[in-house]
C-alpha cells in the first residue's frame, strides 16, 4: 500500500485535521487513494470514472482555502463535472461531455473536496440496485455476489470498503438511504430545496430528487451539508435554513419527541423478520432515551400515487433524452437503452399534458398529507428496506415485463419513496446486521425541513450502537492486514 496506511482510519474530518496540521499532504492522500481503488476495484466496480490527472491538476494549481482541502471525493456519475463523461449510465450518452459544473460541484470545489472520479449508478438512476448494461455491476462489499442498492451503489461501495469517507449521492425515490441500508453506512435524503440543482436545473424529477452524501460517520453528513446547502441563484424551492449549523447543532439537548413506527409498507409487500427487528430495536432505544414511542402511520391516499412516481421519472427520462437528441441529431432507438427505461418512456407517451399536471397535483396533496401527520409527530421510524441486500441481477432492468420489475422494485423497496413525493428530510441509519452478517438500515423521516432533528438522533444512535467500526470482507484494512 501507499505511505499512508492509517488512511482508513479516519473520516472526512479526520483526515482534514491531519491535512491542516500538515501531518500528511493531498498528494500523499490521493496516491494513496488512487491505490486502494486499483486494489479494490476491480472486485466491486464502484469507480466508473477515473480522473486522476483531473485530482493531479486540481492539487498543483492549488486548491481552495475550504474547511475539506486535500480529502480525496467521488461524484456520483449524474453529477456534472465540466469536462467529464455525462452518460446517465445508459449507451446512448456513452461520449456525452459535460460543458459546465454543476453549482452543488462547485460548492465540492470550494470545500477543498478533491474530485478524482465517478461512480456507478443505474440507467438513469431507475433502480434500487446498480447494474447497468453500459458499466456492469457494482457488488457489495459485505457480499459480492449481492447488490450494493442503488442508484448510488458505487457511491455506498466505494465508502463501505473504505476507498473514501464519503462520497456524493442523489435519492429520487431512496437511492441515497437503500445503498446505505445495504453497504452498512449512513445516508441522508435532505429536504425539498435545500441542496441545489443550478445553474442549468431547477430541480429534478418534478422535486423528487435530492442531493447529499453516503458517509461512514454522522458528523461527515453533516458538515457537508453545512457546506453545500441553501439555494443557488434562481432556485425554485427554499428550505428554511437551521438557526445553527448541523456539525453544531448534533450535540444540543433534544427535547422529548413524539415518535411513530410502523413495519407497514405503503404497498403491501412481505417484510423480512430482520428489517421488522431493525426497526423495533430502533424504537425501543428512543423509548429508552425519554422519547414517547407509539405504533402508527400516515394516512395516505394511495390512489395512483405509485403510478404517478414512475411517470414523473418517465416524463423527465424522455425529456432529457429528446434534448440531447435535438443537440446531437442522434436517433431515439431502442438498443441503446435497456428495456425498463424504453419501456418506461413509451409507457410516458401514451399520457398528456393534462395528465402531467394531475401527477403534480398528487404530489402535493401527498405532501400536505404527509404534513398533517407531522403536526401530531415530530418523527416517523420504519425500515429503510423490507429485506437484506438482494442478490445481483434479482431487479433486471433488461427485463421485457415492465410491471413485474415494478413489482419486484416495489417489494425490496416500499417504504423510502414516500418521502421524495412529499420533500420530507430521511436518513437511513445502520442499526442491526444479520446472521450472515448483512447490514440493515432504519429510516427515520423528520417534518419538513428538520434534518437537525436527524442529525441530533443520529448522532445519539451513533454514541449508543457505533457502527464505524464495522469492516466488510472487502475492505482496504483488510489488505493492509494481509501485508
Amino acid at each position: 500500500m501507499g505511505s499512508f496506511k492509517e488512511y482508513c482510519d479516519y473520516d472526512a474530518i479526520g483526515l482534514a485535521f491531519l491535512l491542516d496540521s500538515k501531518q500528511v499532504s493531498p498528494n500523499e492522500l490521493l496516491e494513496e487513494v488512487i491505490e486502494l481503488t486499483e486494489v479494490l476495484n476491480p472486485s466491486l466496480n464502484a469507480v466508473v470514472t477515473k480522473l486522476y490527472d483531473f485530482a493531479k491538476s486540481s492539487i498543483e494549481s492549488g486548491l481552495p482555502d475550504g474547511p475539506f482541502k486535500g480529502v480525496p471525493f467521488l461524484l456520483k456519475e449524474f453529477e456534472s463535472l465540466s469536462g467529464a463523461l455525462l452518460t446517465h449510465s445508459c449507451k446512448y450518452f456513452k461520449e456525452n461531455i459535460s460543458d459546465f459544473d454543476s453549482e452543488l460541484v462547485s460548492r465540492f470545489k470550494n470545500a477543498g473536496l478533491v474530485i478524482f472520479g465517478k461512480t456507478n449508478a443505474p440507467e438513469f438512476s431507475l433502480s434500487l440496485n446498480t447494474e447497468p448494461r453500459l458499466y456492469g455491476s457494482t457488488h457489495n462489499p459485505w457480499d459480492v455476489r449481492r447488490t450494493a442498492g442503488g442508484s448510488s451503489g458505487g457511491a455506498a461501495a466505494a465508502v463501505a470498503s473504505g476507498i473514501v469517507p464519503a462520497a456524493q449521492g442523489s435519492d429520487g425515490g431512496g437511492s441515497i438511504r437503500v445503498p446505505a441500508s445495504c453497504c452498512g453506512l449512513f445516508g441522508l435524503k435532505p429536504t425539498r430545496g435545500r441542496t441545489p440543482w443550478g445553474p442549468r436545473y431547477g430541480e429534478s424529477w418534478s422535486g423528487m430528487h435530492g442531493m447529499h452524501v453516503l458517509s461512514r460517520s454522522v458528523r461527515d453528513s453533516a458538515v457537508l451539508l453545512d457546506l453545500t446547502a441553501g439555494p443557488d441563484v434562481g432556485a425554485p424551492y427554499w428550505a428554511t435554513p437551521p438557526t445553527r449549523s448541523y456539525l453544531d447543532e448534533r450535540f444540543n439537548p433534544i427535547n422529548k419527541l413524539k415518535v411513530a413506527y410502523s413495519h407497514e409498507p405503503v404497498f403491501e409487500t412481505l417484510i423480512d423478520s430482520s428489517c421488522v427487528t431493525a426497526m423495533r430495536t430502533a424504537a425501543t432505544i428512543m423509548e429508552s432515551l425519554g422519547h414517547v414511542v407509539k405504533e402508527a402511520k400516515p394516512s395516505i391516499s394511495m390512489d395512483e400515487l405509485g403510478e404517478t412516481g414512475w411517470l414523473i421519472c418517465a416524463a423527465n427520462t424522455l425529456a432529457e433524452v429528446r434534448q440531447y437528441a435535438s443537440k446531437t441529431k442522434r436517433d431515439i432507438d431502442k438498443m441503446y437503452f435497456e428495456n425498463v427505461t424504453w419501456n418506461l418512456m413509451e409507457w410516458c407517451k401514451s399520457k398528456s399534458a393534462a395528465d402531467y399536471a394531475k401527477w403534480i397535483q398528487i404530489i402535493h396533496r401527498t405532501w400536505r398529507e404527509f404534513a398533517q401527520f407531522f403536526e401530531e409527530y415530530d418523527l416517523f421510524i420504519t425500515p429503510t428496506l423490507a429485506k437484506p441486500p438482494i442478490k445481483l441481477c434479482e431487479l433486471n432492468m433488461m427485463s421485457e415485463n415492465l410491471e413485474d420489475f415494478l413489482s419486484k422494485f416495489s417489494e425490496f423497496g416500499p417504504y423510502t419513496f414516500l418521502s421524495n413525493l412529499s420533500g420530507n428530510p430521511a436518513m437511513s441509519v445502520p442499526l442491526h446486521w444479520t446472521n450472515d452478517e448483512l447490514p440493515i438500515g432504519v429510516q427515520f423521516v423528520a417534518g419538513y425541513g428538520d434534518e437537525t432533528t436527524l442529525f441530533k438522533i443520529a448522532t445519539q444512535l451513533e454514541k449508543m450502537n457505533p457502527w464505524i467500526d464495522k469492516k466488510p470482507p472487502i475492505h482496504a484494512l483488510n489488505l493492509i492486514d494481509r501485508i
